[in-house]
């Protein structure tokens, strides 16, 4: 498939299980009980989250039956998809660069941020004076837990507000 062409998400899903599967192929022994998802798989999966924007794993595992069931017949539960999720970071970076080489347009609105709030005031007075007052938002931040109002970060450490209009 050529960039040009427009693809659905199960031919984008497909292309990129394929390669990633060529690339790294399962292991023929393993220690324990045979996994039943591949790690390319669970890349796939990752990336189909993201894709359909569904933030909340709950949400996710509640749509992907459904969605994506046929394509990933059998699924981790959700414990074992966070885990094995979380040590397959260095793969899900090489998938996104496989994407953007096969479908530029595919990743065009997407943005994978792992960042911090960047908090502008505290009180009310303060936000109804500020000259961010249309830039800053509220938000949440769940390493902290408490609420904020200010921006998230980009890799680049700016405010992705902010670098959007810079």
């Amino acid at each position: 498939m050529t960039g040009s062409q427009s693809t659905t998400l199960d031919e984008l899903l497909q292309d990129l299980y394929c390669l990633l599967d060529d690339r790294h192929p399962e292991p023929a022994y393993r220690f324990g009980r045979p996994r039943q998802t591949t790690d390319s798989e669970l890349v796939c999966l990752t990336i189909a989250q993201v894709l359909l924007d569904c933030p909340s794993e709950r949400t996710w595992f509640r749509r992907l039956p459904g969605r994506l069931g046929y394509l990933f017949p059998t699924l981790p539960s959700r414990a074992h998809y966070n885990k094995r999720v979380r040590a397959l970071r260095g793969r899900l970076l090489e998938a996104l660069d496989i994407l953007r080489q096969l479908h530029p347009g595919a990743l065009s609105q997407m943005l994978l941020v792992d960042s911090t709030p960047l908090p502008v005031g505290k009180s009310l007075t303060t936000r109804e004076r500020s000259a961010m007052n249309d830039l800053a938002t509220y938000g949440h931040c769940a390493a902290h837990n408490r609420y904020y109002w200010g921006f998230k970060t980009d890799p680049d450490r700016r405010p992705r507000r902010l670098s959007r209009l810079l």
